[in-house]
């Protein structure tokens, strides 16, 4: 999923959910199928990348991206040198970050 298309999701996602949880399951079709309607099955749960903490992932082939992420305890985007892995918790900007983890 681009990084455009994420921001979006998870925006809309927890806009919805309004934070009550840390996590919780994607809106999904009960499996009999005996409900219609436009529903998302992503099939796992949700996580607020906001509350992960900082992961760079492992240096496979040594190259390291500019990121960011929220850090929890200070409530701000920092830089950091990302690599492959990791988590959640790490946009290509600094807007990315904010827009995402501070509204």
């Amino acid at each position: 999923m681009n990084n455009s298309l994420f921001l979006i999701f998870v925006s809309l996602t927890f806009a919805c959910s309004m934070f009550g949880d840390e996590t919780g399951p994607a809106a999904a079709a009960p499996k009999d199928g005996t409900e219609d309607g436009p529903f998302l099955d992503f099939g796992t749960d949700l996580v607020n990348p906001c509350i992960l903490d900082k992961d760079a992932g492992a240096p496979a082939d040594g190259n390291a991206e500019e990121r960011w992420f929220f850090d929890k305890q200070t409530k701000q985007c920092e830089k950091f040198d990302f690599y492959q892995g990791g988590n959640e918790n790490n946009f290509i900007s600094k807007e990315d970050c904010e827009q995402v983890c501070n509204s």
